[in-house]
């Protein structure tokens, strides 16, 4: 992920998320000092599949503060991977790299060294960052 990619993600992040709390009636003030550092959180889960969610339609697995997160947010309708598989699609989204290029193609691999990833980006512009769960990016 370049600078320019990372500015135009970021600048993108900011604008959906400052129309959504100016819609839901958040002060000016409050809006401002969350320009500066909008919370950037990715949810991801083993061997579900979009139609689980309920934010994407499911009538069978409630998921109201997930549902509530997507409607605040940003949320990927259309956000592909190139490989199925659990650590180079974790590699691929962390990085905006494909597996080729990061040599992560076989599962449970890990990334080349010089490979970056979005933590490498945003940890120096002062946010804290944390993987939780999962942890066989490489």
């Amino acid at each position: 992920m370049n600078k320019r990619l990372l500015a135009s993600v970021t600048i993108s992040c900011l604008t959906a998320t400052a129309s959504v709390w100016a819609q839901a009636g958040v002060p000016a003030q409050a809006i401002g000092n969350a320009r500066a550092k909008p919370n950037i959180v990715f949810l991801l889960a083993d061997d579900m599949n979009r139609d689980t969610w309920g934010i994407y339609g499911s009538k069978d697995c409630k998921t109201p503060h997930i549902d509530r997160l997507a409607r605040d947010g940003i949320r990927f309708d259309r956000a592909y991977c190139s490989v199925a598989m659990c650590a180079p699609f974790r590699q691929e989204l962390y990085s905006g790299r494909s597996p080729w290029r990061t040599g992560t193609l076989a599962n449970h691999s890990k990334s080349r060294p010089e490979t970056k990833s979005i933590a490498h980006y945003l940890k120096p512009l002062g946010y804290r960052v944390a993987l939780v769960g999962k942890s066989h990016v490489g």
